[in-house]
């Protein structure tokens, strides 16, 4: 049988599916767009695991954060799942949904106390210039849902790369996916999103994004690298991926001007 770890992912994946389908069924989409890790895994069979669920508030009229906690705890009792939440409002809004004793019901802890959490988080100032479509989910359970388009999770991506303190492992394997997969970016939604964060010199084009992403690659260690993603991955043998040699020469030959 699986490692425990891979269970745990497993079954917060089926919980990540039934949360988005009550998402979809409450018809939520109308308000908000699904994005980040978990977007491109569940909309792209992404090969590792992801956490949270994110989302982009895209039409504020009817919008009430509240309202779509208290329907996911009704729901969930439906299914015969408990859950503590905790949430805060903001610019983002933010939720940990806690499954306290599901990890002891499904055999994967002998401690009580250890609870699975999704945490879900709505931008409800997102930066402009995103595109969204509409996809069909068939796993598990068939719902649709309302998804940022490839090049647009691409910019979000690209933007936690460029600016964020330290490159997280699970950033440059994704990076290498959408690289590989030879997806242009979003520059519009990636320019709006840095004027949004304060940063003047834009990025307008290949050639100054590939600059960008190479200047960063530099300043990233290996070691935090290889800790962050390892845990994620489907496929452990793909770590070997994410050498700096390997993603250097990805983007020279597919960053293209």
């Amino acid at each position: 049988s699986q490692p425990k770890e891979i269970q745990i992912h497993q079954l917060r994946e089926q919980l990540q599916l039934l949360l988005l389908k009550i998402i979809s069924d409450k018809k939520y989409f109308k308000n908000i767009a699904f994005l980040g890790g978990t977007a491109l895994r569940i909309c792209h069979n992404l090969q590792r695991y992801s956490e949270d669920l994110d989302f982009s508030l895209i039409e504020n009229k009817g919008y009430d954060f509240l309202d779509i906690l208290h329907k996911i705890t009704k729901e969930l009792e439906h299914y015969g799942l408990q859950t503590d939440i905790k949430y805060k409002t903001g610019t983002v809004d933010n939720a940990y949904i806690r499954f306290p004793n599901i990890l002891q019901q499904a055999g994967l802890t002998d401690i009580s106390s250890q609870k699975l959490s999704i945490k879900l988080e709505i931008d409800t100032n997102p930066p402009q210039g995103y595109s969204v479509e509409k996809q069909l989910i068939n796993n598990t359970f068939i719902f649709p849902l309302l998804v940022f388009d490839l090049p647009s999770l691409f910019a979000g991506k690209l933007h936690a790369i460029l600016y964020r303190k330290f490159i997280k492992g699970r950033d440059r394997y994704d990076l290498v996916r959408y690289l590989s997969n030879r997806i242009i970016p979003n520059f519009t939604l990636l320019q709006y999103s840095e004027k949004q964060t304060g940063i003047t010199s834009l990025t307008t084009n290949t050639q100054e994004l590939k600059q960008k992403i190479l200047n960063k690659l530099k300043t990233t260690s290996k070691k935090t690298l290889l800790n962050d993603v390892g845990v994620f991955l489907m496929h452990p043998s793909e770590r070997e991926l994410l050498s700096l040699e390997n993603i250097k020469n990805l983007v020279e030959k597919t960053v293209s001007s």
